[in-house]
């Protein structure tokens, strides 16, 4: 399977564990005692605001799962631009990374970092070629 190919497996289950919270505190919620039935009982109103938390999150994959529906090919040449491969030597160590959107970094795949294009390295990133020389936590890595 190709690395969008997990990214997308990885946001459906996410949801899907999601869903599920979402009926557990639904439940909870509705088989709380309600403020006439008791006024010191807070149960009801935490959970309502789990609820909406959590659908907001289920929101916000489904917007990425949007997202990722359309997404070019992942490009390993020519200028970095989102959605490009890059890998990062130096002397110590490789990184291998692909440049993502704004909502879709900080994740690991494989061994494979999703960098978000507005990060510190993202936008340090953007518009290098291969060959370049980049500074970047106190290390200098090159791009290949």
């Amino acid at each position: 399977m190709d690395i969008i190919g997990e990214l997308i497996a990885s946001l459906r289950q996410e949801k899907t564990l999601l869903e599920r919270n979402v009926s557990r505190a639904k439940f909870t919620r509705d088989h709380a005692p309600s403020a006439m039935e008791s006024h010191s009982d807070t149960t009801r109103s935490e959970f309502e605001k789990l609820v909406f938390a959590l659908e907001s999150q289920i929101r916000e994959i489904d917007n990425r799962l949007k997202l990722l529906a359309s997404v070019p090919q992942i490009s390993d040449t020519g200028k970095i631009r989102i959605w490009s491969q890059v890998t990062l030597k130096n002397p110590s160590s490789v990184l291998k990374l692909i440049l993502t959107p704004t909502d879709l970094g900080g994740r690991k795949i494989r061994d494979t970092l999703l960098v978000s294009e507005n990060s510190q390295l993202g936008a340090t990133l953007l518009g290098k070629s291969p060959g370049d020389k980049l500074t970047f936590n106190n290390q200098v890595y090159v791009i290949s």
